[in-house]
């Protein structure tokens, strides 16, 4: 998860947080050691690869411009075709000017728009993690239909999804009972 979607990592240290929280060290520790160990293992394989220091998904800021952005819908609102190559291109144009890259400038309006509009940034974040239970929302921006609609993946999900559901609150009820 931490390597397809960077923000995730939040979720991780909330993790993390919570288990230093409960005062189980050790699993805080494991854990934390076993997203350094997987998202380093693939940080550092790519910094190799392209002989300089690289993130997770470097030049992946468009993806996170999309949901966090004035008019953002908390879905990928923006797909491939004209409106797609507008923003690209205003973007690149704005990076030569500057001499940055459009990555960067993506970035910037990003957090821009955190620090303009934090509440809005927020109610985007929620509707965001709401979205996820929704069947209505896209997976990727540039997903063809057959392969969002039509897989093996998708399929066993309206089973897998339910069942997953029923666990998790059996574990709050259990985390719950045990306070």
């Amino acid at each position: 998860m931490n390597l397809t979607h960077p923000m995730t990592l939040l979720f991780s240290l909330g993790e993390v947080g919570f288990y230093a929280y409960k005062k189980l060290y050790r699993t805080a520790a494991l854990t934390a050691a076993g997203v350094l160990l997987v998202t380093g293992a693939w940080c550092g394989a790519k910094s190799l690869h392209y002989r300089r220091v690289l993130g997770i998904q470097e030049n992946a800021a468009f993806n996170i411009y999309l949901g966090n952005r004035p008019g953002a819908d908390g879905k990928c609102s923006i797909r491939p075709g004209r409106q797609w190559r507008k923003v690209h291109r205003e973007a690149r144009a704005e990076a030569e000017k500057r001499g940055v890259t459009p990555d960067r400038i993506f970035r910037e309006r990003v957090l821009d728009f955190w620090m303009r509009r934090p509440f809005s940034a927020l109610g985007l974040w929620i509707k965001k993690a709401v979205l996820v239970f929704s069947p209505l929302e896209y997976a990727s921006g540039s997903d063809v239909p057959p392969l969002l609609y039509s897989s093996d993946a998708v399929f066993a999900g309206r089973f897998l999804t339910p069942a997953l559901f029923l666990l998790a609150a059996f574990g709050l009820w259990r985390i719950f009972r045990e306070r």
